[in-house]
């Protein structure tokens, strides 16, 4: 714990010890202090610096962007604020600037490893792996023991197909992050990305045993031991999550899809909700890893049955997430609507202005409120959080003008009569269950093609693309 504040500290002992509430994430109190240093002393660097980065992460990013500016500007030869201006940006998308400034730091100071790990990182993110390779080795050449250059490394190593070489970078990186759980917690996930589930499940279970509560490493260690086959284990770790915090609906849809005969026919608004608000910020570069093919396979689908109607369509894109399909089938569009449970994910949809409007709403609700006004309903990879289909196929009917197409994709199970809950929380289908489920509620007999979604593990997703058309003498 920081010691109290004394009113004889000099300027720079009120410095550093308001750099020690930050670090302990004391952000009021240490913002405090960094006011009173600068109506003292207002063009002190270091403090403009911290101040910065500290309103940034409170959300005040423009206001954090121009005092670390400011600092840079009284002192242009300041190494670090230079780094931070860098991941402000970075943490923005603003790679191409954040590159230039994480440059700037290594052109005053080119052993920097914290500047090169950031650099290696603005390539990964662009998928420049070999110059990302190339920035992590420099930086532990400077420091062997910087453990994000290593965790990140690991990313670069995953990415090219160097799986053993990345499992080694992860785990030193999570022997490297010490006493903190979440430095376990990342090292976990990042090794049950490469399949390396008994050194995940140590991290996890080292994070737990640092704080028993870490809701982060209880769904990691679930999710380990689900992967594992361990479903007992996986059970207890779920039921431990519900104990720290009772009602999670996370917790409590993963409980149902391990538990047989759960007869659970679709995921909760809640776990939807909480699942996708969670991961929204991460989503698109997740599922570009994933080489994530729904969006694509649904615009091309739309494409090939509207042919000449194309910019003439009204389009409701169901379960829209951040807008990947817009981005392919906005020029199809008329009129393009999105709605989605998750209000992160309409935050980033809304980013790229493609859509006439966005609304936050369960699907099936929202397209039962509507009467023959669509062209066309697409949902892409959403409809695998639904078991029992019938309520989507019979809103969408009524939603659709006559020769009206309905265009998804559900992933795909010939071991099941119907649907089934599967251990990773989401539904698989069988071919006849959809083909007779679209037939009964009034729609013409369904194309369905077999697809393979994404992949996962490195494996392939099997997955259904369904085109379904209201018959148009409706």
């Amino acid at each position: 714990m920081a010691q109290t504040l004394s009113k004889e500290m000099s300027l720079g002992e009120a410095f550093a010890f308001a750099q020690g509430l930050q670090r302990e994430m004391r952000i009021a109190e240490a913002g405090a202090i960094y006011r009173a240093i600068l109506r003292v002393q207002p063009d002190h660097p270091g403090t403009l610096m911290c101040f910065g980065v500290m309103s940034h992460i409170a959300g005040e990013r423009e206001a954090g962007e121009a005092l670390v500016r400011r600092a840079l500007e009284i002192d242009p030869s300041f190494v670090s604020a230079h780094v931070n201006l860098g991941n402000l940006l970075r943490e923005q998308r603003r790679n191409a600037e954040a590159q230039a400034c994480y440059e700037r730091a290594l052109a005053l100071a080119p052993g920097n490893a914290d500047a090169l790990c950031n650099l290696g990182s603005v390539h990964n993110e662009r998928r420049e792996f070999a110059q990302a390779l190339a920035s992590f080795e420099h930086a532990l050449a400077v420091n062997p023991e910087h453990a994000e250059a290593l965790h990140n490394m690991g990313n670069a190593l995953r990415a090219v197909g160097r799986i053993d070489e990345a499992t080694v970078a992860y785990r030193r990186a999570g022997e490297l992050g010490g006493s903190l759980a979440q430095d376990q917690v990342r090292a976990g996930f990042a090794t049950l990305s490469v399949g390396a589930l008994d050194q995940a499940t140590a991290f996890f279970e080292r994070a737990i045993a640092l704080d028993d509560g870490c809701v982060d490493a209880l769904r990691g260690l679930a999710r380990a031991h689900t992967l594992g086959g361990r479903r007992d284990q996986a059970l207890k770790t779920y039921a431990t999550w519900l104990r720290h915090v009772p009602g999670d609906p996370v917790a409590s849809h993963m409980i149902e899809a391990l538990t047989a005969e759960s007869g659970a026919t679709r995921a909760s608004d809640a776990y939807v909700r909480k699942t996708f608000d969670d991961f929204s910020a991460s989503f698109d570069q997740v599922l570009e890893d994933l080489e994530y093919r729904a969006p694509s396979l649904v615009a091309e689908a739309v494409a090939r049955a509207c042919g000449a109607a194309a910019g003439s369509l009204d389009v409701l894109d169901a379960g829209c997430g951040t807008g990947l399909v817009a981005l392919q089938i906005h020029p199809c569009a008329r009129r393009l609507v999105g709605v989605d449970l998750s209000r992160g994910m309409l935050e980033k949809a809304k980013e790229r202005d493609l859509y006439d409007a966005l609304y936050e709403a369960e699907l099936v609700s929202y397209i039962g409120e509507s009467r023959a006004c669509w062209d066309v309903i697409t949902c892409a990879d959403t409809l695998c959080y639904f078991g029992d289909l019938s309520g989507f196929a019979e809103a969408a009917l009524r939603a659709l003008r006559p020769g009206g197409i309905a265009v998804f994709t559900v992933e795909n199970s010939e071991a099941v009569e119907r649907y089934r809950i599967e251990a990773h929380g989401r539904f698989s289908h069988a071919r006849a269950y959809v083909e007779r489920t679209l037939v009964e509620a009034g729609f013409r007999a369904p194309l369905l093609e077999q697809v393979v979604l994404r992949l996962e593990r490195a494996e392939p997703v099997n997955g259904l693309l369904v085109t379904a058309a209201r018959p148009e003498n409706e």
